[in-house]
C-alpha cells in the first residue's frame, strides 16, 4: 500500500496525478491525518473524477472529518465499520464510558454514519468479497469512473441536442457569467446540450454577458419586461423548450464538468416521464466548510435537506428542488410553476400526486459560489415562512401542513425572545471558527460545535416562525377586510422608516406609541420633517399610552426595536431578520403570489 499521508499534501497531489495518468486502477490510501493534508485528497478525488470512495473506519475522531469532507464534495461514500470499534461504541453509549472523551468519541462515529450513503460492518461483507485482501482499518479506498472508452451500459450521445440547461437569472451579471463559463468545461458533448438564459427583468441587462459566450456554447436570452419571480421566470422559460430535457439551474451555482453528462445518464437509467433526477451539492471548492455551512446542510437541513435523501435511489417529491434537479420537459410543461417563490415545492406536490419520484444523482455536482452568511439565511428563512403558509393553503394537504411544521412555530420564536442575547453572543463568536477547533474544545460534556448548533437552531427557527406568523397574520387581516397593523415605540429609530415605507399603501396602517403627549407630540413633529406631504400617505395613529405595544389588541405587527421583553402566543408578531421595509415589500404580496425577485 503506497505510503501517500508521509509525503503531506504534495506529495499526495502527486501520486494522484500518476493515477490518473495510468487510468485510475483502485488505491488505497491511508487517512489523512491533518486538515490540509484531508483537504488536498478532497480536491484531488474531485478532479480525477473519482466516482466512489470507501472509508474502512477505525479511530472515530479521524474518521468523521473524512466523512464530512467527502459529504460535502458530493462524493458517494461508503462507510466499513470495525465491529470491535462499533461494539465499544455501544457500550460507551448506553453505559456511560469510563470518561467523556469516550462517549464523545462513540458520538463522532455514529454522526460520520449519518454522512455515509452506505454503512456495513466488516464482518457482514459477503465471504467472496473478504476472500481478496482488504484495506486495513483507517484507510480509504478509492473507486474512479473514467473510462476511456463508454462501459456496458453506457448510453452512445447523438449529435443533436437532448437537454436544455435553463439558467434563471435575476441582477448578478458576475455570477451569470461565471456559470456560463463553468457550462462550457462540462464532459457531456456541446451538441448534446442548449442553454436557455432567463432574465428575469434585471435592472442591470445581461444580453452582453450572454453573447460573450455564443461562440462556445448553443446559447440564446429570454429577457422578460416585468419581475415575475422565480416561479414564474421558470414557468416562461419552460414554455420554450423543446428538447427532451430540462435541467434547471440557478446564476449563482457552478456545476462541475461531469454534472450535465450525470444527469444525462441518470434519465437514460430512468426513462419514465415521472422521475426527475436531483443533483449533489458543494458548499465550497474543495469541501472546506464553516460551521453555518455544516449546519445548515446536515445538521438543521434549513439549506438542502440531503441527509434525508437517498443517493441512486427513487425518492418522494420533496427531493425536488429547482436549481439543482432535471427533469423530462413534458413532465415540467404538463404541470407547471404557479408561484413565485416555493415554485419547486407546490410543482413537485402537485407531480407527486401524479406519482413523481426523484432518482438522487449524487455525483451530478453544483458548487455554491457565493459564501453563505447568517444575515443571508435570516432572509431566507424569513422569506420561506412567509411562503410556507401561501403553500399550504394552496395545497390543502395535512402532509404539507406537517412539513411545514406550523404546529409549534410560535414556541420557536418565544424560545428565542427569551434567550436571544445568549444565542446571538454564542453564534456571533463562534460562527467563524474553523469547524476541528469547535469539535476539538470540550463544553459541559459535549463541545463547542454542540453549543452551536444548539443557539443556531433556536436562531433560524425563530426567523423561520417570525416569517410564518407574520404571514398569516397579513392573511387574517385581508380575510377580515381591515388593514394590517404595524406597531412601533416612538423612540424606535425603524419606526419613521416603516412609515415611509407604508406610504401610499392601502393594505397597512401603524400605530405609534408614546408614554406622553409631549412624546407623541415630539414624535409627530419628527415624522413630519422627515417625511413631509407623504404622512398624509399613511393611515397612522399616535397613541399616547402607558401599556405595552403588544397589549394592543389590534397590532398585528411590531418593529424588531420594539419587541417586548417577553413574547406569547397571540401577541403581535415580532419582525425580525430584515430590514422594515424589506418586511414591508415581502408582506404585501402576502395575499397574491408570494415574494418577487431571486431567493439567495
Amino acid at each position: 500500500m503506497p505510503e501517500l499521508a508521509t509525503g503531506g499534501g504534495a506529495a499526495l497531489a502527486r501520486r494522484l496525478d500518476v493515477l490518473r495518468a495510468a487510468g485510475w486502477s483502485p488505491e488505497v490510501f491511508p487517512l489523512p491525518t491533518d486538515p490540509s493534508s484531508l483537504v488536498t485528497l478532497v480536491e484531488a478525488v474531485g478532479a480525477a473524477d473519482c466516482s466512489d470512495v470507501e472509508v474502512w473506519a477505525g479511530d472515530p475522531e479521524q474518521v468523521l472529518p473524512a466523512l464530512e469532507a467527502f459529504w460535502h464534495r458530493s462524493l458517494v461514500t461508503s462507510l466499513v465499520l470495525d465491529p470491535a470499534v462499533v461494539d465499544a461504541a455501544l457500550q460507551r453509549l448506553l453505559g456511560g464510558g469510563p470518561a467523556p472523551g469516550d462517549v464523545r468519541a462513540a458520538r463522532r462515529l455514529l454522526e460520520a454514519c449519518a454522512y455515509a450513503d452506505d454503512t456495513r460492518v466488516a464482518d457482514g461483507l459477503p465471504v467472496p468479497w473478504l476472500a481478496t485482501t482488504p484495506p486495513p482499518f483507517g484507510s480509504v479506498r478509492l473507486a474512479p469512473a473514467s473510462e476511456a472508452a463508454p462501459a456496458p451500459g453506457r448510453p452512445v450521445l447523438v449529435g443533436r441536442p437532448e437537454l436544455t440547461v435553463m439558467v434563471s437569472t435575476y441582477d448578478r451579471p458576475d455570477a451569470l457569467d461565471a456559470c456560463l463559463s463553468a457550462l462550457e468545461r462540462q464532459t457531456l458533448p456541446r451538441t448534446a446540450f442548449r442553454v436557455l438564459v432567463v432574465d428575469d427583468a434585471s435592472p442591470r441587462p445581461v444580453a452582453d454577458v450572454v453573447a460573450r459566450h455564443g461562440d462556445r456554447l448553443d446559447v440564446r436570452l429570454l429577457r422578460l419586461t416585468e419581475n415575475v419571480g422565480p416561479g414564474g421566470a421558470r414557468t416562461r422559460g419552460v414554455a420554450q423548450v423543446e428538447t427532451r430535457l430540462t435541467l434547471l439551474l440557478d446564476d449563482d451555482d457552478l456545476p462541475e464538468p461531469r454534472c450535465l453528462e450525470e444527469h444525462f445518464l441518470a434519465h437514460q437509467e430512468n426513462p419514465g416521464e415521472d422521475v426527475a433526477v436531483l443533483g449533489g451539492t458543494s458548499v465550497l471548492p474543495g469541501g472546506t466548510m464553516t460551521p453555518l455551512s455544516r449546519h445548515v446542510m446536515t445538521v438543521g437541513r434549513q439549506y438542502f435537506a440531503y441527509p434525508g435523501v437517498e443517493a441512486n435511489r427513487l425518492n418522494p417529491w420533496r427531493a425536488f428542488w429547482c436549481g439543482r434537479s432535471s427533469a423530462k420537459t413534458a413532465l415540467l410543461q404538463r404541470h407547471g410553476f404557479t408561484t413565485r417563490f416555493m415554485e419547486d415545492a407546490d410543482f413537485a406536490f402537485r407531480a407527486g400526486k401524479g406519482g413523481l419520484r426523484v432518482h438522487y444523482a449524487k455525483r451530478a455536482v453544483q458548487v455554491v459560489r457565493e459564501r453563505l452568511t447568517l444575515e443571508h439565511f435570516h432572509r431566507r428563512q424569513n422569506r420561506i415562512g412567509h411562503a410556507m403558509i401561501d403553500l399550504a393553503r394552496r395545497c390543502q394537504d395535512d402532509e404539507v401542513w406537517t412539513w411545514a411544521g406550523i404546529e409549534p412555530v410560535s414556541d420557536h420564536l418565544a424560545r428565542w425572545i427569551e434567550r436571544r442575547t445568549d444565542v446571538e453572543r454564542i453564534v456571533g463568536e463562534l460562527a467563524d471558527l474553523p469547524v476541528e477547533v469547535l469539535r476539538a474544545r470540550s463544553h459541559e460534556g459535549g463541545d463547542l460545535l454542540g453549543l452551536f448548533d444548539a443557539a443556531l437552531f433556536i436562531d433560524l427557527d425563530a426567523h423561520y416562525a417570525a416569517g410564518l406568523l407574520a404571514a398569516l397574520r397579513r392573511r387574517q387581516a385581508h380575510v377580515q377586510e381591515r388593514r394590517t397593523v404595524f406597531g412601533a415605540r416612538h423612540d424606535d429609530p425603524a419606526a419613521t422608516q416603516c412609515l415611509a415605507a407604508l406610504a401610499g399603501q392601502a393594505w397597512a396602517g401603524a400605530v405609534v406609541l408614546a408614554p406622553s403627549p409631549r412624546a407623541a407630540q415630539a414624535f409627530a413633529d419628527h415624522a413630519g420633517r422627515v417625511l413631509g406631504d407623504g404622512l398624509d400617505q399613511v393611515e397612522v395613529e399616535v397613541r399616547v399610552s402607558s401599556e405595552p405595544l403588544h397589549a394592543h389588541d389590534d397590532v398585528d405587527l411590531v418593529l424588531s426595536g420594539s419587541l417586548p421583553p417577553r413574547w406569547r402566543t397571540g401577541m403581535a408578531v415580532p419582525l425580525i431578520g430584515q430590514p422594515v421595509h424589506a418586511w414591508i415589500d415581502q408582506l404585501r404580496d402576502a395575499v397574491s403570489d408570494g415574494p418577487r425577485g431571486a431567493l439567495r
